[in-house]
């Protein structure tokens, strides 16, 4: 396709029709990027023309083809049909690599989130860096690159837009999967493109009467006021929320020692995610009548995008100081260190960290409460459910962490592990997230209440391990109304149990925890792996041969 060309159907004992094609972009802009560089009307139109780029069908097929239903019963199975259009999307790559036009850059930003999903980290980050290169290039970090003539077309305008949009998305991902070891690709002081417009704007060919900024961008520092704006797009809060955690990320993986007083850098972190949070339109902020309006508008997945990266940034940066909240509870002061801070400062910490999580948890239930199973979901936002469930799981194990909402440690932790098992059969890089979250549940699975989950002895699991399997008769429920969650608890004095008894040290025989027992630096690998994208790299192997009981 596109220049009059027909697509290469090697290796395809049928190749999908146009109407099947259409299908599959239609899913990937309602199931993956609702929010994108795709002008869903005139490029359908062109699919029919048979002018688009065959490569740029290809990338979002590699996305999108486990998702679409006609493709997933064309070619067997989700898996199969994602690894047909990867092969051939691959094999175009040596060829239009090296030539520079927008749809490539879009095409290789597309294979490089496929492969990142697929956890093949190395391909991932060379396709990002090509498209990276390329967006340079084209100049697209650049605001007067946008300049229109005063009579410009509809065309013009839409074209113009979805360039901008391509940039944009490319800097939002880089953000997504920042870490401290990963260079930003464009530097906030070299750009000076504005954000994206509205959907309708860009839908119609509108030039938009204000576009927000980015803060420390040039435009952002000349007028401020870009930056708060409480007409911007839900795209441009979008790039703006990813941008926070990308510099909350980025601080996440290395050690932090002036953690409190007025010029910390935690302190300081903490006053820019909240200010952000405040100055958001508040059709932007999170609750379940704005996610029920954003998914009667098509645009809840760009929605929880904002709200669980917010939640996820005010999470890490304080899971990071967890080993100094244990040290600084009461009946663990013996493993102090050294470093317990102002009367009551590790308390609020705490407190503030788990508010955070059964926030998050409040939106992957409600997202999940509202999803259908054939819906498609983006795989960077698995990785919220995998944090908050092994949060869950501390606070489950040390429930002295947040004595208020510790009886909801479990059916957290139990609704975390069914959701991303689910998920990890489309995205198999969060097979390693489900395999190490379910593997450190067992050993305390015998804690739960047999309402909520049961060990399966007899069943072991891909890993070789035992699997908690799940009866949940009666699931959890949301109220709309009030914006609550109920959860079904186990007693607070059984979670208390498990620690502080001879009884629970029985039952769980080698597998006991104490309060320090949980491995902090295993998170913190985690993190990290995902922040590099060093899934597969088998980092955690090591705490698996030292018996900790943890993937």
């Amino acid at each position: 396709m596109g220049n009059g060309d027909s697509m290469n159907r090697e290796g395809f004992d049928e190749f999908p029709s146009a109407e099947e094609i259409i299908e599959a972009c239609r899913v990937f802009t309602t199931s993956y990027f609702q929010l994108g560089f795709i002008p869903k009307t005139s490029f359908f139109e062109r699919i029919q023309k048979d002018d688009v780029s065959e490569f740029l069908l290809l990338c979002i097929l590699c996305l999108s083809a486990r998702f679409t239903p006609c493709l997933v019963d064309r070619y067997g199975d989700a898996a199969k049909a994602t690894d047909r259009f990867m092969t051939a999307a691959l094999e175009k790559v040596p060829h239009e690599m090296y030539n520079t036009n927008l749809e490539n850059v879009q095409a290789l930003f597309l294979l490089s989130v496929a492969e990142w999903g697929n956890g093949d980290r190395d391909r991932s980050s060379i396709h990002m860096g090509v498209a990276v290169r390329m967006a340079a290039m084209m100049k697209l970090h650049r605001e007067d690159t946008y300049q229109l003539p005063p009579n410009a077309t509809n065309d013009q305008i839409i074209f113009s837009e979805a360039a901008r949009r391509t940039f944009w998305m490319i800097q939002s991902q880089d953000n997504l999967h920042s870490g401290y070891s990963s260079p930003q690709p464009f530097s906030c002081e070299d750009i000076t493109a504005l954000l994206p417009s509205e959907e309708s704007d860009f839908s119609f060919g509108i030039i938009p009467t204000e576009r927000a900024a980015l803060p420390s961008t040039p435009p952002a520092l000349a007028n401020p006021s870009l930056v708060d704006s409480p007409r911007r797009s839900l795209f441009a809060t979008l790039i703006q929320s990813h941008s926070l955690w990308g510099q909350v990320a980025r601080r996440a993986c290395r050690p932090e020692n002036a953690v409190y007083g007025p010029s910390s850098e935690y302190i300081n972190m903490a006053t820019v995610l909240k200010r952000f949070e405040d100055k958001l339109p508040v059709q932007h902020k999170w609750s379940i009548w704005s996610l029920k309006v954003w998914k009667d508008l098509g645009f809840e997945l760009a929605y929880l995008s904002i709200v669980m990266m917010i939640r996820l940034g005010n999470i890490l940066m304080r899971r990071m100081y967890l080993e100094n909240i244990k040290a600084s509870i009461p009946d663990n002061l013996s493993t102090s260190s050294g470093n317990e801070g102002p009367s009551g400062f590790w308390k609020t910490v705490s407190e503030e960290l788990f508010e955070n999580v059964f926030e998050l948890y409040q939106q992957i239930e409600a997202s999940f409460t509202m999803r259908s199973q054939t819906e498609g979901y983006p795989a960077i936002l698995v990785f919220p459910i995998y944090v908050c469930g092994s949060l869950a799981l501390n606070l489950w194990q040390c429930p002295q962490l947040c004595s208020r909402l510790a009886d909801k440690a479990a059916s957290m932790l139990t609704r975390c592990l069914q959701v991303i098992e689910e998920l990890q059969h489309a995205w198999p890089m969060a097979r390693r997230w489900q395999e190490g979250l379910q593997q450190a549940a067992t050993p305390l699975s015998a804690a739960l209440s047999p309402v909520s989950a049961r060990v399966m002895p007899s069943t072991p699991n891909a890993t070789g391990f035992q699997r908690l399997e799940h009866t949940s008769p009666k699931p959890n429920t949301f109220s709309v109304e009030e914006g609550q969650t109920q959860v079904d608890a186990t007693p607070n004095q059984q979670l208390q149990s498990r620690s502080r008894t001879s009884e629970a040290s029985d039952t769980q025989g080698p597998h006991a925890y104490d309060i320090d027992a949980l491995p902090n630096d295993l998170f913190d690998a985690e993190v990290t792996a995902f922040l590099q994208g060093d899934l597969h790299y088998g980092l955690l192997d090591e705490w698996n041969h030292a018996g900790f009981g943890f993937n």
